[in-house]
């Protein structure tokens, strides 16, 4: 039976990390999944999660190859992917990036909500607004920490972006996942993780330190941080990080995808 209950922020921040570790165990043995979606990652009772269903995974043999059969679940395909063909671990990081706003939304990727839209045709244009809050899931409005559902935002942005060059590497996801969970959300991420206001507009040549993080920041110690007035998001109430605990059968699905 899968669980119906939505999950709480701490447990989606888990889900995520956990994913992506097992995400970047496949990379670094150049092992491509062409199939990263919440019904292939696993949790435990503890919300540890694990990736699943092998089936598609191919091994690289190159930085990046092409594939005649394209195959995998429409929503979660890289654009260059079901396009063309082109799959390399970018193509999972793509893949990724769309579970990563489902985790923030609490959507499929063919929600009634959105109309005929994907969710990431949907996402897009708020992402390039930075209106932040129409992306968040209500069910978790009084758990969420802001400042870490800010750069999981942005951190999904860049993992979406339809340049697979531009893409981020599931080892620097993983490396700012883990900054976001510790709260050390400032200059690791700043370097790496800020993405672009548009795909269009970015330049490969420019470094990502020059771009225009955030029209507010603030100094806390030596290191800069954003400030929650500059997101537009409300803080959550005290305790930061709510503690809802559930009763769950170990091994449940993420989410039961129809």
């Amino acid at each position: 039976e899968h669980s119906r209950k939505p999950l709480n922020w701490p447990a989606r921040i888990k889900v995520a990390i956990g994913a992506a570790k097992g995400l970047l165990y496949l990379h670094e043995n150049n092992i491509i999944h062409r199939d990263v979606r919440p019904s292939n990652i696993l949790v435990t009772h503890d919300y540890e999660a694990m990736l699943g269903d092998f089936g598609l995974a191919r091994t690289e043999q190159m930085d990046s190859v092409y594939s005649t059969d394209v195959v995998g679940t429409l929503g979660y395909m890289a654009p260059e992917y079901a396009e063309s063909g082109k799959v390399s671990t970018k193509s999972d990081v793509y893949s990724f990036g769309v579970v990563l706003l489902q985790l923030i939304t609490g959507m499929r990727t063919t929600d009634k909500r959105i109309g005929n839209k994907s969710l990431v045709g949907w996402a897009r244009p708020l992402l390039k607004e930075r209106n932040y809050p129409d992306l968040i899931d209500e069910r978790m409005m009084d758990t969420y920490d802001c400042h870490q559902l800010f750069w999981m935002i942005r951190l999904a942005e860049k993992c979406l972006t339809r340049d697979p060059r531009k893409r981020l590497s599931m080892d620097t996801v993983v490396s700012a996942l883990t900054h976001i969970v510790e709260g050390n959300t400032c200059s690791m991420v700043l370097r790496d993780c800020s993405p672009a206001r548009s795909d269009s507009s970015y330049d490969m040549s420019e470094s990502l330190l020059s771009e225009d993080v955030s029209p507010e920041l603030e100094e806390e110690d030596g290191i800069v941080c954003v400030g929650c007035n500059a997101i537009n998001l409300r803080p959550p109430p005290s305790p930061p990080l709510g503690s809802t605990s559930w009763s769950t059968t170990r091994h449940k699905y993420v989410y039961s995808q129809g």
